[in-house]
């Protein structure tokens, strides 16, 4: 299991979660359109980390094959396999969604989520715990990555906010591009399947079972599984591949 308490960044978004409607604006944007976008200071900085967030630019601002897909009109922000990916990769880029993805399932309650965070991470500040929490959970009601991704369903009673989440079945793909992720993260060639770590079936909240029937049905090659232990085999151009997400869109 991770320790919470060495990670940084938990609250990097200027104080929102990214708004569908906002990915229309950068789309515009990266096409050179000119008109007037109805977004504060703060919220265009704000989108500016969304982008590096979920994987659209890198970290010096240029697109990536997955930012690129979206602005060309391969990918749609329509999609629910876009919004997969979004999620796959703020789960290992954001350490609010990859502790919430680890800690959450079933129903809870929005101030169970400051509580615990203050908990698991007890250098973080009052103001910061509760910055990183709404940016997470604001991502979560105006993207699809709540409902449609069963990510966090959210209702009110009275001055209670609950929050459900159950989770779906990727895409086989995405599935297969989250662990090729993890591998990245860990950088070796091996890994045993009873490590806790940010698998996919965690990020989904899914069963183990279904996720490894899924990756090993794309016959991609990618990886190989052996008793407990699954394995790298894409290499060199093919692993390149896969992380900047050009196997996701071909």
């Amino acid at each position: 299991m991770y320790d919470w308490n060495r990670l940084v960044g938990w609250a990097r978004h200027c104080s929102f979660g990214l708004r569908e409607e906002w990915l229309q604006v950068f789309i515009e944007s990266e096409n050179g359109e000119r008109r007037e976008w109805n977004l504060g200071i703060k919220q265009v900085e704000s989108l500016a980390s969304w982008v590096k967030t979920i994987g659209l630019k890198e970290k010096d601002g240029s697109l990536t094959e997955f930012g690129s897909a979206l602005v060309t009109g391969k990918l749609s922000i329509h999609d629910m396999v876009f919004w997969e990916i979004a999620w796959v990769n703020a789960a290992f880029s954001f350490p609010t969604a990859r502790w919430y993805v680890h800690s959450f399932v079933g129903s809870f309650t929005t101030r169970e989520l400051r509580e615990k965070l203050s908990h698991a991470v007890p250098r973080l500040t009052d103001s910061t715990v509760r910055d990183a929490v709404y940016e997470l959970t604001d991502l979560l009601r105006k993207t699809p990555i709540g409902t449609g991704l069963k990510q966090g369903i959210f209702s009110k009673f009275g001055n209670v906010t609950n929050v459900v989440r159950n989770g779906i079945i990727p895409s086989p793909k995405v599935a297969l591009y989250a662990i090729i992720r993890l591998f990245a993260e860990e950088r070796r060639d091996e890994i045993g399947l009873d490590e806790e770590l940010t698998w996919p079936w965690v990020i989904f909240n899914v069963p183990k079972d279904e996720i490894l029937r899924l990756i090993v049905s794309t016959q991609e090659g990618a990886v190989s599984f052996q008793s407990n232990i699954v394995r790298l085999m894409a290499k060199g151009e093919a692993l390149g591949k896969w992380l900047d997400g050009s196997m996701l869109i071909t």
